[in-house]
């Protein structure tokens, strides 16, 4: 019996050294740490900006106690030439709290259909302390459709 209790503490010990790191993300060979947190969403056919729909936003819960350096990408594609859109990262530290903007990035298509634009933003040098995040897309001129956003908040 001693034998079969020794042999159970052994692998739980195992198993918790090993559960330190997790794998994901898309991409094989992806780490991210545990105190990591990666936020990602794929558009769909009706992710388009226009008269239509003139914005589309993307919102996070992220639970961390602490502030953290954050990086997002947000792909577009420009459906029609001329595509124009604000696209503004933005946070809020309470739900029933007001969206405080961030940043903001105005993209102008290359007045070709069918091209692609990523959008960055990184932050590095400063820690933010929110709980939510947000990727608000705006209308400004023709359509605009959201391909993807990816992002990871980390602590280093």
């Amino acid at each position: 019996m001693k034998k079969v209790i020794i042999l159970l503490l052994a692998f739980v010990a195992f198993a918790n050294i090993n559960a330190q790191d997790v794998k994901r993300g898309g991409t094989k060979g992806t780490e991210i740490a545990v105190s990591d947190f990666l936020l990602q969403y794929t558009g769909i056919a009706g992710d388009t900006i226009s008269t239509n729909r003139d914005s589309l936003a993307v919102a996070w819960y992220v639970p961390k106690p602490q502030s953290q350096f954050y990086d997002f990408e947000v792909k577009l594609n420009e459906v029609t030439a001329g595509g124009r859109a604000g696209v503004l990262l933005q946070g809020k530290k309470f739900n029933n709290a007001s969206w405080a903007t961030i940043t903001t990035v105005n993209y102008a298509g290359t007045l070709s259909t069918g091209a692609d634009t990523t959008i960055y933003y990184t932050q590095t040098s400063t820690k933010q302390f929110y709980n939510y995040y947000r990727i608000l897309v705006i209308y400004t001129a023709a359509k605009t459709k959201i391909t993807s956003i990816s992002g990871v908040l980390k602590n280093q």
